[in-house]
Order: structure tokens, then sequence, then C-alpha cells
């Protein structure tokens, strides 16, 4: 628990000094409801700009450090918390259509904990088991096409959809793949992110 308690406390930490804030409405596996909070850390970016006979085209290209926090509930079950990080591509057409396009590659550290009072039979005595549940580890593969709005106000508004493959291991001494979607959107906390 404690290990989950200083990945949470990372994760806080890039919340912290981060330009934008994604929050999003997470269906895992097509059933299963949850939310992801994420804050994006630009490492590079470069901008282009193209003279087109319908004006000027910008195209921006960066690559992005993306730590990314999850909850999703399997109602009956189990709970599940996923704390990990990708690395994003992103190219964005800044003028004059301002759509986001990214894919991303990840690992990700999972937990789930068992819905209800789990018990065990120990030396023939029954016994509950706190916390019982299975830690993952995830590799991850993502795509999200997005756009801005608002764009010229001080806090514009982004929304994006973003499908995420999860392989889940160890799960029963095999690989099992899932699919997260999400379906979010970007705050703003600086402009110059969102340039």
């Amino acid at each position: 628990m404690r290990y989950l308690i200083l990945l949470f406390c990372l994760g806080l930490n890039f919340v912290v000094f981060a330009q934008q804030i994604q929050v999003a409405y997470v269906i895992h596996n097509f059933n299963q409801p949850g939310i992801t909070i994420s804050a994006p850390q630009i490492w590079t970016q470069k901008i282009k700009e193209k003279d087109k006979k319908k004006g000027i085209k910008q195209i921006g290209k960066s690559n992005i450090l993306l730590p990314q926090f999850t909850y999703y509930n399997h109602v009956r079950k189990e709970n599940n918390f996923t704390l990990g990080c990708e690395l994003v591509r992103q190219r964005i057409r800044m003028k004059p259509a301002n759509w986001t396009f990214e894919t991303g590659i990840g690992l990700h550290y999972v937990r789930s904990f068992n819905a209800g009072k789990t018990f065990k039979v120990q030396d023939g005595e029954v016994k509950r088991v706190r916390f019982a549940g299975q830690n993952y580890f995830a590799p991850s593969l993502s795509y999200s096409i997005g756009r801005d709005f608002l764009k010229k106000r001080t806090n514009p508004l982004s929304v994006y959809v973003k499908p995420q493959t999860f392989f889940l291991m160890p799960y029963n001494n095999a690989v099992v793949p899932s699919v997260n979607i999400q379906i979010g959107c970007i705050l703003h906390l600086n402009k110059k992110s969102n340039a």
C-alpha cells in the first residue's frame, strides 16, 4: 500500500507543475465506468509555418510525458486503480483547424481491490483478507484526436477522444489485453500550453 501512496505523491507533484490538466470519463472494456486525470509535461516542441493559397498554415509537433491516474469500477467485483506514464508524440494543426492528433506508448501499475469482503482458510480457521486484490504491470498503446475551442480566450477549452489498449501481466500466468476509451476535456492552466 505504501508503494501506491508513493506513486500517487509523485503523480501529484507532476500535476502541481503542469501546464494542462486532462480530465476524462473512462469506459473500461465497454462496461466499466471510471475517471482518469493526467498532467501533460511538454518535453520538446517545434512549430512550422507554411504559406498556402488560403493563408498561413501552422503545424506543431511535440514530444510529451503524460503521467496519469485512472479509477474504474466493476460492479460487485472489483475496484481498479491505475498509475502510469505515457510517452506521447503530438501533432497539432494550429491554423486554421486547431485539431490535435496523438500517439502514445506507456507503462502502468494496476492495482485491483476485490469488492465486498474476502476470506481465506488458514490453519483450519476462516480469516478475513483486508485489501485483497491483484497487482499488474501493464504496457499500453494509445491514439487520440481532439480539437481546441475558444482558442482566443485566456483559458481555452479542448476536448478529445482517446482509445487506449493495455496488456495486463501476469494475469493467471498469461497476458490479457483490455481497452479504455476516454472522452475528456483539457484545462489549460498556462496560455502558452495552447500556443
